[in-house]
């Protein structure tokens, strides 16, 4: 057999591992979807944070109007009853405004109140919200920390199958390896097939005529598959 085809199988092993890891490398996902969801969790919990500060903002403002109305409310009572004022008119006019402020209160308690009770909802929205961004950001880390590792070992095995590529294809006549990387090119990644113990094409397993096995096996012509073209070789 030409010797010449040992040495482009053993080449042939190298470039299938190197398409192997590239097509691994190439494949491997950073975790787009995982970002994604991170994203939408992120971009729901921020809102529903604002949305809750807003709340306790209102609520904050109502309680210190509730406060201001009441003080008014009181002053204008105390002046009311100490006996001071005199005058029926202005009585009259004191009386209207505690009754206007006491409206004014009512009104504040019953906003407070839904407030409050907005609050509640508020809160228990964004602690879930918060609790699902937290579980996404762990999912993207996990995902991010799995890709750099593999990505790391595939791009390791990439670089030392490149550097051993030149060695094996060192002595291997110039127009064999040619026309080798035309028939790699051309069919998958694959130039070359060995024939398997049951006398068929390693590559596209069609069985071969055995006259064109003693061929490959006796002489030192380049035999072709029958079927796929690929180069054939017979390794003991």
């Amino acid at each position: 057999m030409n010797e010449n085809l040992l040495a482009l199988d053993a080449l042939q092993e190298v470039d299938s591992a190197l398409m192997l890891a590239t097509r691994q490398y190439q494949a491997l996902d950073p975790g787009r979807a995982e970002q994604a969801a991170a994203e939408t969790a992120r971009t729901l919990h921020d809102r529903l944070l604002k949305a809750l500060h807003e709340t306790e903002g209102n609520l904050k403002d109502s309680e210190l109007e509730q406060l201001a109305v009441e003080r008014k409310k009181k002053d204008f009572e105390s002046k009311l009853y100490s006996g001071k004022v005199q005058n029926p008119k202005e009585l009259s006019s004191m009386q209207e405004e505690i009754e206007a402020l006491g409206r004014q209160r009512g009104k504040l308690d019953e906003r407070i109140l839904t407030l409050m009770e907005e609050l509640e909802s508020r809160r228990a929205e964004e602690a879930a919200a918060k609790t699902h961004r937290e579980q996404s950001e762990a999912a993207l880390t996990a995902k991010q920390a799995g890709y750099k590792s593999t990505a790391k070992v595939l791009a390791k095995r990439i670089r030392e199958l490149t550097a051993e590529r030149p060695d094996k294809a060192a002595g291997i006549p110039a127009p064999l390896l040619k026309r080798y990387d035309a028939f790699r090119a051309a069919k998958q990644g694959v130039g070359i097939a060995r024939i398997d113990s049951e006398q068929r094409c390693g590559a596209c397993h069609t069985s071969l005529p055995s006259n064109l096995i003693r061929r490959v096996e006796d002489t030192e012509s380049l035999e072709l598959c029958e079927n796929c073209g690929r180069l054939l070789c017979i390794v003991r």
